[in-house]
């Protein structure tokens, strides 16, 4: 399975959990329009995002549908809706920023929120 593309994820907002949508593109992860993290692929099953904070391990599921985190979290794929395209300047070619909240998730309640 492959890392790149869009996941809905669970990120604080205070003493509050809430969804939204990141990109996983080569070696970023992208929010907001801005790259908010450094991706890095250990092997074929686990990755590791490098944050201000803290550095969080995750392991692909073997469908490839979900990322569970060592903090708790789990990251679920998402699609695209159809009738969308990336931007020709999209950041190592995988997903644009700008695309980021126009996504649908591909399966629901799969992100763990506290």
């Amino acid at each position: 399975p492959t890392f790149d593309g869009f996941w809905q994820a669970t990120f604080a907002a205070g003493n509050v959990a809430k969804m939204t949508t990141v990109c996983i593109s080569g070696t970023n992860v992208w929010h907001n329009y801005e790259s908010f993290a450094k991706f890095r692929e250990l092997n074929a099953n686990s990755c590791v995002i490098v944050m201000r904070d803290e550095d969080v391990k995750g392991h692909i599921s073997s469908d490839g549908q979900s990322i569970d985190w060592e903090d708790g979290d789990r990251w679920c794929r998402a699609e695209k809706r159809q009738g969308r395209r990336p931007q020709p300047d999209t950041p190592e070619g995988a997903c644009s920023p700008s695309d980021e909240g126009r996504q649908e998730a591909a399966s629901g309640g799969c992100a763990s929120v506290p």
